[in-house]
């Protein structure tokens, strides 16, 4: 809901200008990404399940604060605190995840996220029925709706399992992962590969408008297609996923995928029109099968590749190397995708296919040679 109506709502409902709610969300942003290591460091010592239902309350709360934000400074406090609850409860529930799903726990994430793919098909839906109507009461009940939600998620999470914290071995320090240079290489080479989510958003898009080849309606298909793809077929892609080498293979898959999907797309622009958009089409899907593998690779990575007892710190480091990668992506992809045509598409997904190569040796290095006081278990991970 809030990513389908939360601008307009600034925009009509507050009175802010477009440079403004674009300047507030780009600051919350990027300041939210400093939230992700200290709470999800606060779940593995006071518990996870505890964490994601505060960080959710607050995710409310900061919400409502929209209601009453009549001027930038007041959007922008809120707009921090909504962000920050977001990356932060993000690596709490990384930690929750890696402590009630055991063995389980990638297909338990494969789960989550066809589930929170359909749920913002759902939020998309109703939001754009409240905008329709285009008055200050359907924008003012859209957030409402839009904070009664993590209320709503903070109380299922009261039927999980309260697990204890796992205990930290002697001699490990306090902010472990960002000293830990194998966890942070493989971080970084997912986060690249990760561009696919703003190739699809950002850069098809801009792709389709500027060459004009297609009717601008095919990027709501688009998206609908890579939403169906998604809730259908993540848990399927997920299977294979056992052990870092299948984690990493995966990867591999996904980066090749990737180059076949962004060379189709980068054709279409230069084809007629019912061509252009059977290869906007085709790239979508081959696009969104590449994400269902990267995803995977990175539910079993991330997890296998972090100690028990501070997942919740490492999964505030992976999720800030995505938070990383989709900063910067509008300037690595808008240049070459539009000035460069074809040999821009290509030289992006060359990129990603590149990473996804790399993925299995520097899987093979981190597991190899993991923190002190974690070898036996790493080595136990990737030999499964």
């Amino acid at each position: 809901m809030f990513a389908a109506g939360g601008v307009v709502y600034f925009i009509r409902g507050v009175g802010l200008s477009s440079h403004e709610v674009a300047l507030g969300l780009t600051i919350s942003g990027l300041l939210a990404l400093g939230f992700g290591l200290p709470i999800g460091h606060l779940a593995d010592r006071l518990g996870a399940r505890t964490l994601c239902i505060v960080t959710l309350l607050v995710r409310a709360g900061g919400t409502l604060l929209f209601l009453w934000a009549g001027s930038f400074e007041a959007f922008l406090a809120a707009a921090i605190l909504v962000a920050g609850a977001d990356i932060g409860g993000g690596a709490a529930g990384g930690a929750l995840i890696a402590g009630v799903g055991g063995t389980d726990r990638v297909k338990l994430r494969a789960y989550l996220h066809s589930v929170t793919n359909a749920g913002v098909a759902v939020g998309a839906g109703a939001a754009g029925i409240l905008l329709a109507f285009d008055s200050q009461a359907a924008y003012r009940l859209m957030i409402v709706g839009i904070a009664v939600a993590p209320v709503g998620a903070a109380l299922v999470l009261l039927w999980v399992a309260q697990l204890p914290p796992v205990p930290k071995p002697v001699g490990s320090g306090r902010w472990e992962s960002l000293r830990d240079r194998r966890y942070l290489t493989v971080t970084a080479l997912h986060s690249l590969l990760s561009l696919h989510f703003e190739v699809l958003t950002f850069a098809v898009p801009l792709w389709l408008l500027h060459t004009g080849v297609a009717p601008t309606w095919l990027i709501s298909v688009l998206l609908i297609i890579n939403t169906a793809m998604v809730v259908l077929l993540q848990v399927p892609a997920s299977r294979g996923v056992v052990s870092i080498p299948s984690a990493a293979a995966v990867g591999r898959r996904s980066g090749g995928i990737l180059l076949l999907a962004c060379a189709v797309i980068g054709t279409a622009g230069y084809l007629s029109a019912w061509i252009a958009i059977t290869c906007f089409v085709v790239g979508t899907a081959l696009l969104t099968v590449g994400e269902l593998f990267q995803s995977a690779s990175s539910f079993g990575l991330s997890f296998d590749l972090a100690p028990d007892h501070a997942q919740g710190q490492y999964q505030g480091m992976f999720a800030l190397g995505r938070g990383g990668a989709k900063a910067i992506a509008p300037a690595l992809l808008a240049y070459p995708c539009v000035q460069w045509g074809l040999a821009g598409w290509v030289a992006v997904g060359a990129g990603l296919a590149l990473t996804g190569l790399l993925l299995p040796m520097a899987t093979r290095i981190a597991a190899t040679t993991p923190p002190a006081g974690t070898a036996k278990d790493a080595a136990a991970k990737y030999s499964g």
